[in-house]
């Protein structure tokens, strides 16, 4: 059996301490209140491994604690990059709304230009059109005018337009 150590004075590590990682650490034993002549070379490395493992928690925690305030800002960054994209679109919501209003309004006018019209000319000119912008005309026009333009028209455009037309009901 390896011969009794001394006691180390109170604050400083015993001798084999110097081996280990804690090398260095002192423990402040009389804020304690612990005797440490009363105390084992065991029971002080004990308790200077208890302490150096409530420094290293006390750095762990300091560390999360940053993180968790870090977190907390892009948090809150994230929280008010949301609600600017949905100001954004509430605002591109509301311009789409006025545009289609106002486009609806323009294709309604349109409409009632064509209704006007002889079927021959109407179609001429519908005829122009993309079959997508003549079936916005054609919708809002009475169906007693639509056959006899659609007669006139190109027959595929004809039949593209009828079919969209059979679908609004």
């Amino acid at each position: 059996s390896p011969p009794p150590q001394q006691p180390a004075e109170a604050g400083t590590p015993p001798a084999d301490a110097q081996k280990s990682p804690m090398a260095g650490f002192t423990l402040d034993v009389k804020a304690q209140g612990i005797d440490i002549l009363q105390l084992s070379p065991e029971a002080i490395h004990a308790l200077q491994s208890l302490a150096q493992r409530n420094k290293e928690l006390s750095n762990w925690e300091q560390d999360f604690q940053k993180q968790e305030a870090y977190i907390l800002a892009l948090n809150q960054r994230v929280n008010q990059r949301a609600e600017d994209i949905k100001k954004m679109i509430t605002t591109t919501e509301e311009l789409l709304q006025k545009v289609s209003t106002q486009e609806g309004k323009q294709i309604a006018k349109t409409a009632q230009v064509f209704q006007k019209m002889k079927p021959k000319q109407a179609a001429a000119a519908l005829n122009g059109l993309t079959v997508d912008q003549a079936y916005l005309i054609f919708a809002q026009l009475k169906p007693a005018t639509i056959a006899p333009i659609l007669a006139l028209m190109d027959t595929g455009k004809s039949a593209q337009i009828s079919a969209m037309l059979d679908r609004l009901g």
